[in-house]
């Protein structure tokens, strides 16, 4: 909790206890169907802008093109103009804004302080906040400074965001996001809420970094993924371009209703969040190595606060030869939450657990999937967690996914190139091509 607090400041991801409870209160209602219904045509603009920058490389002939740098654009700018009223990219030749450039290098730079993180708990109170930048200012690290400069960019474009909202008429319709962005509405409610439940200035702040962080990395990742999927699986990919062009040719863009009304699209983006997920572990303040699905998501990304029993979703055989049915965790350990292994246990979803198959959400699934209890907020998953620290956008992070494959697979094809991918493991799992570690995605790319 240090940790994420020093990065990403008083948002949600960074409070414990009352302060999350208020934040979570103040932001439930922002991402409820009802407002997400206003922000489809904002996707549908950003997501435009994406398919005519592939346009111009594909042009008459097949391409071979890096998609995960596309992806990776046009997650920032979906949050930032849906979420924030802010435009980060207009999708053209320039340089990337400084700020994508710095939450892609803060989880490879802080995974190589891992030493000097595990101090964070003992010195985050040390003296005054200018005493510890002071301090930190004279580590001699170049990684450190790295983390100072990044977290300091976030910060500032934070800042610049909020003030500019809140010195203009944030729900004015010629502004970036027409006033129905994220960021407008908290702000509005925020000023009609009684004194006791609003966020201070700091906590708006936090939410900026944590709304960018949280949706700009995972989405790419997720999108990433469905399209390598889809590549590879053509039948598949036929399949889904046909469900979508027949909607698309009787409705033109389909808003938030018609969107979840596409059952294969559905069926791929589940199937994909079931067994390639974008974060692979979630680590609480536990201390055991086992998975527990019936309770470990009430303690998720936070401190256990006190002694804790985990009721085991089967029985587990001890030392002594005895069945273990639960496990006493004492307060202020830590356990690490296998997310991927909850979600392809065969004994829940089947020996076929392991394969990539979307049809399975078109029949009722097994009744050990909802007789296992899973206590995640998406699917029977895990992959968005679960309980008062469940990820709060996700179903704002699926219908952007919904907007950007209906709009791409009407206007193009997707096959694989001659490059071996690999995907690696690490704060958000990457695709690298084979003998390279540089994150990239080069799909073959067509035009219909």
């Amino acid at each position: 909790m240090h940790q994420r607090r020093l990065y990403f400041g008083e948002g949600l991801i960074g409070t414990l206890g009352e302060q999350h409870r208020k934040q979570r209160k103040m932001l439930n209602p922002v991402f409820s169907p009802r407002h997400l219904q206003d922000v489809v045509p904002i996707f549908y603009n950003v997501t435009y802008k994406l398919r005519d920058a592939v346009l111009a490389q594909v042009k008459t002939d097949p391409r071979e093109i890096e998609m995960m740098h596309w992806f990776g654009r046009t997650a920032l700018e979906l949050i930032g103009q849906s979420g924030l009223g802010y435009s980060f990219d207009n999708f053209d030749e320039g340089p990337p804004h400084p700020y994508s450039l710095a939450i892609k290098d803060l989880g490879p730079t802080v995974s190589r302080l891992q030493a000097l993180v595990l101090l964070l708990p003992y010195v985050s109170g040390l003296g005054s906040p200018a005493f510890r930048r002071a301090l930190v200012k004279r580590i001699p690290s170049a990684d450190v400074q790295d983390v100072v400069r990044i977290v300091d960019l976030m910060d500032d474009t934070s800042h610049e965001i909020v003030r500019s909202k809140q010195n203009s008429n944030a729900g004015a319709a010629d502004h970036i996001g027409g006033g129905k962005d994220i960021m407008s509405i908290l702000l509005k409610a925020n000023g009609e809420a009684a004194q006791g439940d609003r966020l201070t200035d700091t906590e708006v702040i936090g939410q900026v970094t944590t709304f960018v962080f949280a949706a700009t990395d995972t989405t790419s990742s997720a999108l990433t993924r469905i399209f390598h999927l889809l590549a590879q699986h053509p039948d598949v990919q036929n399949r889904l371009r046909d469900e979508i062009c027949v909607a698309r040719n009787r409705d033109g863009d389909l808003d938030y209703k018609q969107l979840d009304g596409l059952p294969y699209l559905d069926a791929v983006i589940r199937e994909t969040m079931r067994l390639q997920v974008s974060v692979i572990l979630s680590i609480v303040r536990l201390s055991t190595d086992l998975i527990a699905p019936v309770m470990l998501l009430c303690l998720s990304w936070t401190d256990a606060r006190k002694d804790t029993v985990l009721p085991l979703s089967r029985p587990i055989i001890g030392l002594d030869g005895t069945d273990i049915h639960e496990i006493t965790v004492p307060k202020g350990s830590q356990v690490t939450i296998a997310i991927v292994q909850v979600n392809t246990d065969p004994d829940i979803w089947g020996d076929d657990a392991q394969e990539w198959k979307p049809e399975r959400w078109l029949a009722p699934l097994p009744a050990s999937v909802s007789t296992a209890r899973i206590p995640g907020v998406y699917s029977n998953l895990m992959t968005f967690m679960g309980g008062s620290r469940a990820c709060i956008g996700f179903k704002f992070s699926q219908l952007e996914m919904k907007v950007v494959i209906s709009v791409l697979l009407e206007s193009f094809a997707f096959s694989l190139s001659d490059k071996e991918i690999t995907w690696n493991i690490g704060p958000v799992v990457t695709p690298s091509v084979v003998g390279d570690s540089k994150p990239r995605m080069p799909l073959m790319v067509s035009k219909i």
